[in-house]
């Protein structure tokens, strides 16, 4: 489905939005400290998983590789746990490393 993901069981359905997603995710990654300017697009394909694309800005002295990692494991268990729904991948971009000095996004 185009919007969302769309669950039944047997008192209903329930449909979960790609903003509900994308906002979810975007929570996540703003978690972490080394993190700015983040912003997510959800893929939702035929069998309901999910493909999350997630760019973002670092911190100086960010470990990329390693935050990375502790991102997408995170955003996963996150995914999975609040809405049931498996994540096939998730694919972070790291659009540039940003000064300290710089605001954090809200």
């Amino acid at each position: 489905m185009e919007t969302g993901v769309l669950l039944q069981n047997d008192n209903g359905k329930l449909l979960i939005s790609k903003d509900t997603i994308e906002n979810l995710v975007n929570g996540v990654a703003k978690s972490f400290d080394n993190t700015q300017s983040v912003t997510t697009r959800v893929i939702i394909n035929s069998e309901n998983e999910l493909i999350i694309f997630v760019t973002l800005m670092v911190l100086p002295n960010t470990i990329i590789n390693e935050l990375s990692m502790n991102l997408q494991n995170r955003i996963k268990e996150v995914v999975k746990n609040v809405a049931n729904l498996d994540v096939k991948s998730i694919d972070i971009k790291i659009k540039n490393i940003t000064t300290a000095e710089e605001k954090k996004e809200v």
